[in-house]
């Protein structure tokens, strides 16, 4: 049997859609993290102090859509923008320690609510998720 590419490509949204839709409870953190913002303030968390181009390259959105993500950001204290030592023209966006604190603060009501929905499924269908988690990364990885 062939593989059907576009089975692929479906079943890649598909696992994002259910992914999201069951495990991310967006109403729990909406008070802690702006909407739309999070994927940004991960990504600053995890490489430092990006210019905004890098950010947009990075998320795939163009520099109006970075603009108002880092806006909300800054406006809520999560990230700052920094001149840059060598060159003026240059702004980079840096996380601050109170955006480190409220992304380990989310993280943690996130996982709890997650925790909840997995205690539910019997151990044999936690063993074969783990295993097809890891399995996907696996593959993710060599892409």
């Amino acid at each position: 049997m062939k593989l059907n590419m576009e089975d692929v490509v479906e079943n890649i949204f598909s696992i994002r859609h259910s992914v999201f839709k069951k495990f991310i409870d967006r109403e729990l953190i909406n008070d802690i993290i702006p909407i739309g913002t999070e994927t940004a303030l991960i990504l600053l968390s995890k490489n430092g102090d990006l210019m905004m181009t890098e950010i947009g390259n990075e998320l795939g959105l163009p520099k109006s859509n970075v603009t108002t993500i880092v806006d909300k950001l800054v406006d809520a204290n999560l990230v700052e923008r920094i001149d840059d030592k060598n060159d003026r023209r240059i702004i980079r966006i840096s996380i601050t320690d109170n955006g480190r604190q409220t992304l380990k603060k989310a993280r943690a009501i996130l996982a709890m609510s997650i925790k909840d929905k997995l205690e539910h499924l019997p151990e044999p269908d936690l063993v074969d998720l783990d295993r097809s988690l890891k399995n996907i990364m696996k593959i993710v990885s060599k892409i």
